[in-house]
């Protein structure tokens, strides 16, 4: 009787056979994560951990092949795509990282079959009550930069075809990206965002002096190109602050 009504159940809700999600810890404390996650029968292996101001986000396919480290050394963020295939190392959300390697590196990860829990694996994580801390730590302030900064308050400053890269931080999702006019003229400030990934591109745009624009991308740890389009006005660009 059981095994025919299992039989109607299964029927009317259509069961499948389709794997679940799965998050399994190995460690975990306050300054240390590590397990696996699995999404739609793809898994990854993650091992996180901080000391002091170092801190290390490793990220693995299932044969512990690198997928993506991100080291953080006081201000510093190194992001090492593929086993060293790409590597970007500056300050989070500012301009101008050293990078070194093949951008393709970051369109070739989002095409692996790991690209999707990638980018769930931080959400899980802040769902299991591991701390945003740990994902996502602060990085020491730098003079003349970000909120350090005492005249443009965190913005980057791009001049008409000037253009320059962004490294988000990981687990920093979404990724915000804002824009604003640097000169009170009837003229508009544009932005061209071209992310290093499958991430689609587009135009963002400011017509109004003082106000900020703003436009929103889930991005697990991306570098994107900013070009300054505005031949009658400057960018005032800010990543995530």
């Amino acid at each position: 009787m059981l095994k025919y009504l299992a039989a109607s159940l299964c029927a009317l809700v259509a069961c499948t056979d389709a794997p679940s999600d799965a998050l399994h810890f190995d460690a975990r404390g306050a300054d240390h994560v590590a397990g696996t996650f699995s999404h739609d029968g793809v898994a990854i292996g993650f091992d996180i951990a901080r000391r002091a101001d170092h801190h290390v986000i490793a990220l693995t396919a299932a044969d512990g092949s690198p997928l993506v480290t991100t080291t953080t050394e006081g201000a510093v963020q190194t992001t090492d795509v593929l086993g060293g295939k790409l590597v970007m190392s500056g300050i989070p959300n500012m301009p101008s990282p050293t990078i070194t390697g093949d951008r393709a590196a970051l369109a070739e990860l989002d095409a692996r079959p790991e690209a999707a829990a990638l980018e769930l694996l931080g959400d899980e994580l802040r769902a299991s009550d591991v701390p945003q801390a740990l994902l996502a730590p602060e990085t020491t302030p730098v003079a003349g930069y970000g909120e350090a900064d005492p005249i443009y308050g965190g913005y980057a400053i791009l001049y008409n075809q000037q253009h320059t890269v962004f490294l988000s931080k990981p687990f920093d999702l979404p990724t915000y990206i804002y824009l604003k006019k640097m000169y009170n003229t009837q003229w508009q400030a544009q932005v061209w965002i071209a992310p290093w990934s499958s991430a689609t591109s587009f135009f963002l745009t400011a017509n109004t002096w003082g106000r900020e624009e703003s436009a929103m991308r889930r991005w697990w740890g991306a570098a994107f190109e900013v070009w300054c389009v505005s031949p009658n006005n400057t960018c005032m660009v800010r990543i995530n602050r």
